[in-house]
């Protein structure tokens, strides 16, 4: 008897009705599964992937960050490479699984797939094997979302 077959998505758990990857995928509820992380990183979501994997076949998991994200620091298409980087050299994620990014930008509410070239993404300096974490202090993004400005607290 062979697996269900399902489509992980990694997004954003920011509380906001443009950042739901339904608006813009044909999510079929029973063959995909959302994973939401803070920022639309996927080091928090890796025991999750796992997880999935035990009861079903993953064909494709897609990340999808967006613009203007108070969760998450640095350029968003560089996020997603590093975070697609990290999820194909994770130890837990099948090597089998396609593995595609999206940036959603909330000014045009229009996704861009974000490229990336296994050979250009090995020479970067940065050989973490792990995406690196967006936030160790946690009071952090809430100083910056409530305010607009990071040197508040």
């Amino acid at each position: 008897m062979s697996m269900p077959r399902t489509l992980v998505v990694i997004t954003c758990n920011e509380a906001n009705p443009m950042v739901d990857p339904a608006r813009h995928f044909n999510l079929n509820t029973s063959a995909t599964q959302v994973i939401k992380t803070a920022g639309g990183r996927t080091e928090g979501a890796i025991n999750s992937i796992y997880q999935v994997a035990q009861s079903v076949k993953i064909d494709m998991i897609i990340v999808v960050q967006h613009t203007s994200c108070p969760w998450s620091l640095g350029e968003v298409e560089n996020n997603i490479r590093s975070d697609v980087r990290g999820l194909k050299a994770s130890p837990y994620v099948q090597k089998d699984i396609s593995i595609i990014g999206y940036v959603l930008d909330l000014a045009t509410d229009q996704l861009r797939e974000v490229k990336y070239v296994e050979a250009l993404c090995s020479l970067s300096l940065w050989k973490s094997t792990s995406p690196p974490i967006i936030f160790r202090n946690l009071i952090y993004p809430f100083l910056w979302h409530s305010t607009g400005n990071p040197s508040s607290g």
